[in-house]
């Protein structure tokens, strides 16, 4: 079994003005760009509310392209995409990632506790975590 990624985040845009004769344009941008060709990956998903919900990493439901259970000692990146506003929080370094309206939320996270929390504040949602790690 061989692993073959990579996390590519970007964010760009242009600034236009127009005046007399003159059109002037300035870009803002910033980019990162990761490959990786070894690791874990899972993803979780699931639906959520206002009561926390735990996600052990050392219990995942998912499996590789071999069939095995994956189990995660380490994440060191994660993505994190909900229909509706919700949070997921990495609890013994307490980073939080907020993703609303499915657009996507990414962070370097370097966790290594088992514990992981999902919730929102408001209603339900259903939303999927995307893990890398060891």
């Amino acid at each position: 079994m061989a692993l073959n990624g990579t996390i590519n985040v970007s964010m760009s845009f242009v600034d236009t003005a127009s005046s007399t004769g003159v059109e002037s344009e300035k870009k803002a941008s910033l980019a990162s760009a990761d490959v990786y060709t070894s690791g874990k990956v899972a993803v979780v998903t699931g639906t959520v509310g206002t009561a926390v919900q735990n996600i052990d990493l050392s219990d995942l439901d998912y499996r590789d392209a071999a069939g095995n259970l994956v189990t995660m000692s380490y994440v060191d990146r994660a993505g994190f995409i909900s229909e509706n506003e919700a949070f997921v929080n990495f609890v013994d370094i307490d980073i939080k990632l907020h993703a609303t309206d499915n657009h996507m939320a990414i962070s370097c996270i370097h966790n290594t506790d088992d514990t992981v929390n999902v919730y929102t504040t408001n209603g339900t949602s259903s939303y999927t975590l995307l893990l890398f790690g060891s």
